[in-house]
């Protein structure tokens, strides 16, 4: 699991965890600022080598008229003030 404390994907390289996601090619990625977008650096299909189809969510919760431009040009789908996660669960209940 990629958290707040290690926030990055290289951080699990080499891990039981990560051998056992290593196969897979698709990526949900949520954030609540724009160094979040990194957490995914470093993952790749590895029997590929290619980079993984990624979608990225961010959560703008503060200053949302002065960097909501900053997020739209960065993140995929953009959730303005909403700690709910109803978004991101109902793209999960499709992919699922």
């Amino acid at each position: 699991m990629i958290h707040v404390f290690n926030k990055n994907e290289n951080a699990i390289h080499g891990s039981d965890y990560f051998e056992n996601l290593s196969h897979r090619s698709n990526i949900v990625l949520m954030g609540d600022s724009l160094g979040d977008l990194h957490m995914a650096d470093g993952a790749s299909d590895t029997s590929s080598g290619q980079e993984p189809c990624k979608l990225t969510i961010g959560f703008l919760n503060t200053n949302v008229e002065e960097r909501i431009d900053q997020y739209q040009a960065q993140y995929d789908i953009v959730v303005i003030s909403d700690e709910t996660m109803d978004v991101c669960n109902a793209i999960l209940q499709k992919i699922l």
